[in-house]
């Protein structure tokens, strides 16, 4: 028999079709199955060029944890925070609709945001005039205010927050913070450490203006877990 539409033998016989030299059910047998899945979650098949394998996914890269589209917010809360990672980066683009209105952050610990104990230092530079200076605040403060400079409708920030520590819950939880500022005509960028004195694990960073209004914009979660990196 040379072809399988001329089936008029065995089983055995038709195994053997056009060019195959050898059992069609025994190269089936002799493949090679996956590796097994026991106790792989979470790894990627890979090869040598002989043999397949799973392999690590590398540590030390970020990952999105969380995407935020804000549409006239009055106030924008970031709650994604597990202990799968151990450094979290806020990146966003807001818009503010109000005049007089510049973003304010505060911190959820112990199940609520608090409205005092904060204290923060950052240093603000204006590149259209050239100057720059420092702002500080030491336990009292009732929120974490990047800019004291005022903003007109329209005008929008954007940049990143930073915190490295919010599964520890035996002490304060400090975030880093650098956002640029458009201002109209006199653009500003605002640097600084803050932090709440108050211990336990970081719960929530909640961005919002210091008047009414709303905020419009996209915010981005990230994470990393550098204990194997």
């Amino acid at each position: 028999m040379s072809k399988s539409r001329d089936i008029a033998d065995s089983s055995a016989t038709i195994n053997y079709i056009d060019t195959v030299t050898s059992n069609v059910q025994d190269q089936i047998d002799n493949l090679d199955p996956l590796p097994s899945q026991t106790g792989n979650a979470g790894k990627y098949l890979t090869t040598d060029g002989t043999n397949d394998s799973w392999g690590e996914v590398s540590s030390g890269a970020w990952s999105v944890v969380e995407e935020i589209t804000a549409s006239a917010a009055t106030t924008i809360d970031i709650e994604s925070f597990t202990t799968d990672y151990d450094i979290y980066k806020i990146l966003f683009t807001l818009e503010g609709s109000n005049t007089s209105s510049h973003p304010l952050i505060r911190l959820k610990v112990g199940g609520s945001y608090l409205g005092g104990g904060y204290s923060y230092l950052s240093i603000l530079s204006n590149p259209a005039n050239g100057t720059s200076y420092t702002q500080t605040r030491s336990t009292s403060s009732s929120r974490i205010q990047p800019s004291v400079d005022t903003f007109t409708a329209g005008d929008y920030f954007w940049g990143c927050l930073e915190v490295g520590s919010v599964n520890q819950s035996g002490q304060p939880n400090p975030i880093s913070f650098d956002i640029n500022y458009t201002r109209g005509s006199n653009p500003q960028k605002a640097h600084g450490i803050a932090q709440v004195n108050t211990d336990g694990a970081l719960e929530g960073i909640r961005i919002y203006g210091n008047v009414s209004g709303t905020l419009t914009g996209k915010v981005i979660v990230l994470g990393l877990n550098n204990s194997a990196a």
